[in-house]
């Protein structure tokens, strides 16, 4: 039960989201292992349990997701979802002062009441026309397209 093994549960809004890549500390078997390394700031809104957190806190919440497995080896894959900047999010946490880690693997509820507003008031505006493009235009890379599976 994510409650009873958290240290810490907190609310909030998403500040900033950088990440990084780097060879895996988690995969530890022979090949090319690298993680994507999320550091997430949160301005806490409310907290459910634990000490030392405050409303209005900023707190760092160190969460990962794997990036590469040269060979593809079963295992652990990271944490499950990772919010944006401006999303409210849940955290079920481990850790100390003001750098936290989410449990594994789905320590980490996004907002779904504010992620369904969102889709809401985007499915509202008209669908943007795709424009006739002249001879040796490339076609504009959508962010699927660079993304490795």
């Amino acid at each position: 039960n994510r409650k009873k093994e958290a240290s810490n549960i907190v609310t909030g809004k998403v500040v900033s989201v950088t990440s990084k890549i780097q060879k895996s500390t988690i995969e530890k078997a022979k090949g090319i292992h690298r993680d994507k390394i999320f550091s997430i700031k949160v301005k806490v809104e409310k907290i459910a349990k634990g000490k030392g957190i405050k409303k209005g806190d900023e707190i760092l919440v160190v969460a990962w997701k794997a990036h590469t497995r040269i060979p593809p080896l079963p295992g652990l894959q990271g944490h499950g979802s990772i919010p944006k900047e401006g999303d409210a999010a849940t955290f079920y946490l481990k850790g100390i002062r003001k750098l936290f880690e989410p449990l594994m693997p789905n320590g980490i509820d996004i907002d779904n009441q504010a992620k369904k507003k969102v889709e809401q008031d985007g499915a509202d505006q008209p669908a943007t026309a795709v424009e006739s493009k002249a001879e040796g235009e490339e076609k504009p890379k959508t962010e699927s397209d660079g993304r490795s599976q």
